[in-house]
């Protein structure tokens, strides 16, 4: 019995993301980033403005920001960081695809790139539609 709870145990850290992001450490910061780009922000497609949130705390850099408004109590923002990288904020929205997808939980979702043919540890891909 033991033997089996070691193994399940070295499964499940060894199929987490190679570099989480910190959700219980700066989800307050990052909430509070949704906040203002829900304030700021009327809807739209990605631009190239960070939109007033410039950094955020254990992402990065903000390179690029998708909001794609509210429809029904959906939201998503997209925190791009680098090429296919970044923070997601997501409520009732399909997940973004064609790209690796790994959920921090509750509305949160790390973005990693697609490694030519498949996804780094932890990550899934999410098809496009």
């Amino acid at each position: 019995m033991a033997v089996v709870v070691l193994v399940l145990t070295a499964l499940d850290v060894y199929d987490r993301p190679a570099h989480p992001l910190d959700e219980v450490r700066y989800g307050g910061v990052w909430l509070s980033a949704v906040d203002r780009v829900l304030g700021d922000h009327p809807g739209g497609p990605c631009a190239t403005d960070s939109f007033g949130v410039p950094t955020l705390p254990g992402v990065g850099n903000v390179t690029t920001q998708c909001f794609s408004g509210w429809r029904r109590g959906a939201v998503q923002i997209i925190f791009h960081s680098g090429a296919s990288t970044g923070l997601v904020y997501n409520v009732g929205y399909p997940l973004p695809f064609d790209m690796c997808v790994a959920s921090l939980g509750g509305p949160w979702y790390q973005l990693a790139p697609v490694n030519v043919i498949s996804c780094p540890r932890g990550f899934d891909f999410a098809p496009g539609p």
